[in-house]
């Protein structure tokens, strides 16, 4: 994956900023005391950033954060799961380039076979 870097003003920055603050449940009251600014400037911005979350179908509730505790517990097992799933194909292409070093482009047959317990 390819990170470019783009311009990003201000403005975007500090309402990035504020959607942070909303999404872990602040209150709009409590965002513009902290962050000094104008509490109607705030809830307007409150306002577009509830209407984006509820069209992108996420409830949005006054005071409480956006993501539960299980909803981050589940990213975060999705990430790791993308993870695993990365690291394996990496290891399988790993293999596989190896495999064409040692015995060449006509590859290895591998036969299904059982081992037999001898008693």
């Amino acid at each position: 994956m390819l990170y470019v870097p783009v311009a990003v003003s201000k403005t975007d920055q500090r309402r990035r900023r504020i959607a942070g603050l909303f999404i872990r449940g602040w209150t709009p009251a409590r965002v513009a005391a902290h962050l000094q600014m104008s509490t109607r400037q705030v809830a307007r911005l409150y306002q577009a950033w509830k209407t984006e979350q509820e069209q992108q179908g996420r409830t949005v509730v006054p005071g409480q954060p956006l993501y539960s505790a299980e909803d981050r517990r589940r990213a975060a097992a999705e990430r790791e799961h993308r993870r695993r799933a990365r690291l394996a194909d990496q290891q399988r292409r790993d293999e596989q380039a190896r495999q064409r070093a040692i015995f060449g482009d006509e590859g290895v047959e591998y036969l299904p076979f059982r081992p037999v317990p001898l008693d």
